[in-house]
């Protein structure tokens, strides 16, 4: 659900353009207003309500996000397991002049996923959050990164950005569309809350603007970055 004024936009803004130091923890106190990201919606989703953070055998979780969809007149609850990192933390790093490879914290991060998902995949949590089978327990992704720190290393910004688009598109073809696993940056979460732009209409009912957001929001378990690392 979008916010209703530009306070929430300006103040994630400033945390994430804080150049140096990492801002992880007060950044997650706005992620609750762009849920919607964080699920893949496909057919007749409803969004569902809060549930508190869950602990797994190898840590607590960042994030999971709980849906319920309609298919073919059957109702299935999901739940969508994440890792949240900063926006001060670069996805790649330099390897060579023709070449990036993974940042140690997105290493980091991509471990910490598999493993977490891993901790949820059972009859326990299942049960727990009434998921309607082991099946419906997804992969998520990773939320990390920022537009202007997407590659850390010596580069001219134009081969930089080719270099990053290559490589996340390979980790995309070859790693990460098969379980349906997400990369999305703070940018995403920021563009997503700014302020919606009401309808409005003249004299003659003709509509000016429109701005449509969501009405619900997934629950969610967000646990302590203090505790995760």
């Amino acid at each position: 659900m979008n916010p209703q004024s530009n306070a929430e936009y300006d103040s994630l803004k400033k945390l994430v353009d804080e150049p140096v130091k990492h801002k992880e923890k007060e950044c997650r106190e706005f992620i609750h207003y762009a849920l919607d990201l964080f699920v893949p919606f496909t057919g007749v989703t409803t969004i569902l309500g809060d549930e508190n953070e869950y602990p797994g055998h190898s840590g607590p979780n960042d994030l999971i996000v709980f849906c319920e969809r309609n298919y073919g007149g059957i109702k299935e609850k999901y739940a969508y397991i994440w890792e949240i990192k900063s926006p001060q933390t670069s996805i790649f790093m330099r390897d060579n002049n023709s070449r990036v490879k993974p940042s140690t914290e997105f290493v980091k991060a991509e471990n910490q996923l598999l493993h977490y998902w891993e901790d949820c995949k059972t009859e326990q949590f299942r049960a727990k959050f009434e998921i309607s089978n082991l099946d419906c327990i997804c992969l998520g992704g990773i939320l990390i990164g920022k537009e202007n720190n997407l590659v850390s290393g010596n580069y001219q910004e134009e081969k930089k950005r080719h270099l990053y688009k290559t490589a996340i598109n390979l980790r995309k073809r070859c790693l990460y569309s098969h379980f349906g696993i997400q990369v999305l940056i703070w940018d995403d979460v920021l563009e997503f809350i700014k302020t919606p732009i009401n309808i409005t209409e003249d004299k003659h009912g003709d509509i000016g603007a429109v701005a449509i957001s969501g009405k619900q929001q997934p629950a969610i378990i967000i646990s302590d970055p203090a505790s995760n690392n």
